[in-house]
Order: structure tokens, then sequence, then C-alpha cells
């Protein structure tokens, strides 16, 4: 496939990604974890939410400010898996590197 043809093809598929995000019906998840994320006025979504350790672990130990993203990259599901997350602080910092591993 020729680059203009590939580029103008993922341009078109990233617009489409994004249209599908601008009519989203997700809603953000409330907690009372806010202190933890280094910008409090942007929280994670409820229905891609990551969450680290078990359910039975208290919830402060398992809560990261972080969404599980599909990329249109990639040939399967664990290929396409993003994950974006805010930069932790010292009181998420554990729970980051849970996440990460």
């Amino acid at each position: 496939m020729e680059l203009s043809k590939l580029v103008r093809s993922t341009s078109n598929r990233i617009m489409s990604e994004f249209r599908k995000l601008s009519h989203s019906s997700m809603k953000p998840m409330i907690t009372q974890f806010y202190s933890m994320d280094i910008y409090s006025d942007i929280h994670p979504f409820k229905e891609t939410a990551i969450f680290c350790g078990p359910e039975s672990d208290p919830a402060e130990n398992r809560y990261i400010n972080a969404n599980r993203i599909c990329s249109i990259y990639g040939e399967d599901a664990q290929e396409n898996l993003i994950i974006a997350a805010q930069g932790p602080i010292d009181s998420s910092l554990r729970n980051f590197w849970k996440m990460v591993h």
C-alpha cells in the first residue's frame, strides 16, 4: 500500500474512533481517592478503569487513575490494549507500580 493511502486510511480510522468518544456515555468514576491524583479534575472512567490487586484488598490499595484504551493498531485484543494513566505521586506510587507489573 502506498504511503499516502496508508496515511489517509489511518487518519479516517482515528477520526472514526474520536467521533465515537465524543458521543460516549461513559461517566467519570466517583471516588474519595482524588488526593492520590496529580490532577484532581481528571477522573478515570468507570467502564474502563484499571484496579491494582484483588478485590479483597482495601480500595485505597487498588486505586490508580488509569483506563484501558483499545488502539486501532495490532492484530488482536492484547496488541490493541493501551493503558493511559496519570503519573504517580508519593501516595499512589505503590499502586502505579503494581499496575505496571
